[in-house]
């Protein structure tokens, strides 16, 4: 086991005792939320909110993800709004501006919007984003907006290209996920519609809201900006925890690691979706699996749709794989979005695009296939399960030379348990016929879970290596997840050691049959490491058996190896 030092991990409350039938709230918006988001109780941080805003205060407001806080925020503007008399009319423009750092939250938060102004018909929200056509969204702004939810540059290109766009009547600022801002780098976006919006607004009273999962230096200057005269909310210290900066998770949330021989980790993964979502024929399940690159994450997703996604194709028990990640079209992302959202059995292969701000509802299963760059990486990751009260189970998958990221995590107060990886691959026991189906080497009887396992792997290489697009894919991983290394900071690069990356291992992890030199690396982006690795890039002198349980040889299951070279011809 790994000796690891950490005392308790900090929880937030989400329910609270409150109905919001006991807020100043108008009984058509109590009624929105009952019959629309099936909601008649108010989460914490949405008790210790919707007041402070009610009465017109500024709110610096910190919150887990999965808390509730975008309907913290958007109860409060539509109640103030739908007070407005005479009655708002669209042609009177902006009263409410909602800034959030990505697409897919911008279109999320509008969807909240346009199901909570239901209430009140009169008041008109929409969204700005990248992807979507500007001339468009030009129209839609000349024809009136009450609400309008963007990402920063969008709001900036508006505001200097679209003559209609003006914050002249705006009473309402909100800046979501103000922390994910600036990992984004849009600092100076937001500070420049900040000074817009305070000089076309000079003479209107206004309310304005921050939130952020995490209060570093950058979100209180950004906060200094935004906000006058603050209420500073924390469901974490109103809970008891000792410090603004702690970190924190739902208490729904159980957590887990399992310490994964490289060779091993692809069907580790597998047998993770396969108890999730086949084990038990009664239950579905969705599934979000962060991976280091988009490279990685292309791969993945189609290899597991050829084999998994096959096997189950017509069947009751049918999985959907999908992807997110960056580079994906807007259209793309957001049906894809849209699908995941909606299915009941799924699993989604992302990178850290998702990590922030996405509600999808149902998510029983986070699996973390990389160290993440830091800690609070972590919880946003593990912050896409166990949602506004729900359980949840995250488990994080570690090289033996990652372990010492348990210690970064414990140093948090952030406490996993372990799972034994043996335990985990018993989950191939879900498709043993499946895997006698499609077995292209008949070969020996598969007798035990290391035999299974064993052929599990040899389907997916054979799929890998007889299709020309899943083999480039494979290639393309492989050297992305290498250099995927470089992007760690100082600090994490003596807790993710790259010199113990066994190369030819990974290989096998990517399906891929031959040593890392046959694979033509890029000559362009050089691979770096010991004089071990360099070794190891050579070609090997001859070719290895397609069938040799050694290679899977992890303590598991010892001694197996003469016993099926008996059998061989």
């Amino acid at each position: 086991d790994v000796d690891v030092e950490v005392t308790d991990t900090k929880n937030e409350p989400v329910f609270s005792s409150s109905q919001f039938t006991e807020f100043d709230i108008h009984p058509h918006i109590v009624s929105c939320l009952a019959d629309r988001f099936g909601i008649t109780t108010a989460t914490e941080i949405q008790k210790l909110t919707i007041p402070v805003l009610l009465r017109g205060k500024d709110a610096l407001v910190k919150s887990h993800t999965g808390s509730g806080k975008t309907l913290a925020y958007a109860i409060p503007i539509v109640q103030r709004l739908q007070e407005v008399r005479p009655k708002l009319s669209r042609n009177e423009g902006i009263y409410a501006v909602v800034i959030v750092p990505t697409r897919e939250l911008a279109l999320q938060t509008y969807e909240c919007f346009e199901k909570l102004t239901k209430a009140c018909t009169w008041i008109v929200p929409g969204v700005l984003m990248g992807g979507e056509k500007k001339k468009s969204e030009k129209a839609r702004i000349r024809k009136g907006l009450n609400i309008v939810i963007g990402t920063p540059g969008r709001f900036i290109d508006h505001l200097e290209h679209t003559e209609s766009f003006t914050l002249r009547n705006a009473t309402w600022l909100a800046i979501d996920e103000a922390d994910r801002l600036l990992e984004l780098g849009f600092e100076e976006s937001v500070a420049k519609i900040l000074t817009v919006w305070k000089e076309q607004k000079a003479t209107v009273c206004s309310t304005s809201v921050l939130l952020s999962a995490t209060l570093s230096k950058g979100v209180e200057r950004l906060a200094g900006l935004a906000l006058n005269d603050p209420v500073t909310l924390d469901v974490a210290v109103e809970a008891g925890a000792a410090e603004l900066e702690e970190l924190v998770l739902p208490p729904g949330l159980s957590q887990f690691y399992v310490q994964v021989p490289i060779k091993l980790s692809l069907m580790t993964l597998a047998c993770l979706v396969l108890e999730a979502c086949v084990a038990d024929a009664q239950k579905s399940s969705k599934i979000i699996v962060f991976m280091a690159t988009q490279d990685v994450v292309d791969f993945e997703q189609s290899t597991f749709s050829a084999v998994l996604g096959s096997m189950f194709e017509d069947t009751g028990r049918r999985i959907n794989f999908f992807k997110l990640h960056g580079e994906m079209s807007q259209h793309d992302r957001a049906e894809v979005f849209k699908k995941f959202r909606e299915a009941s059995t799924g699993v989604l292969f992302t990178t850290d695009v998702a990590s922030r701000g996405l509600d999808v509802p149902q998510v029983d299963l986070i699996v973390q296939c990389c160290v993440p760059l830091r800690a609070e990486d972590y919880v946003h990751r593990a912050g896409r399960t166990a949602r506004i009260g729900a359980e949840g189970k995250v488990v994080m998958m570690l090289l033996p030379s990652e372990t010492r990221f348990l210690q970064v995590l414990a140093d948090r107060h952030i406490a996993l348990k372990k799972m034994d990886v043996s335990d985990v691959l018993k989950g191939v026991f879900a498709i043993k016929q499946q895997i006698l189906d499609a077995r292209t080497e008949k070969g020996a009887k598969l007798r035990s879970m290391e035999d299974y396992v064993t052929a599990l792997q040899l389907i997916f290489e054979h799929e890998v290596n007889t299709d020309k697009d899943l083999l480039s894919m494979a290639k393309k991983g492989y050297l992305s997840h290498v250099r995927s290394y470089a992007s760690y900071p100082k600090a994490m690069r003596e807790v993710v050691l790259f010199k113990q990356l066994h190369l030819g291992h990974l290989a096998k992890a990517y399906c891929l049959r031959e040593a890392p030199k046959v694979l033509g690396a890029d000559r362009s982006a050089p691979i770096h490491g010991s004089h071990k690795e360099k070794a190891m890039l050579q070609p090997k002198q001859r070719r290895q058996k397609m069938v040799e349980v050694s290679e899977y040889d992890s303590g598991i299951g010892k001694g197996r190896t003469k016993k099926r070279k008996k059998g061989k011809k």
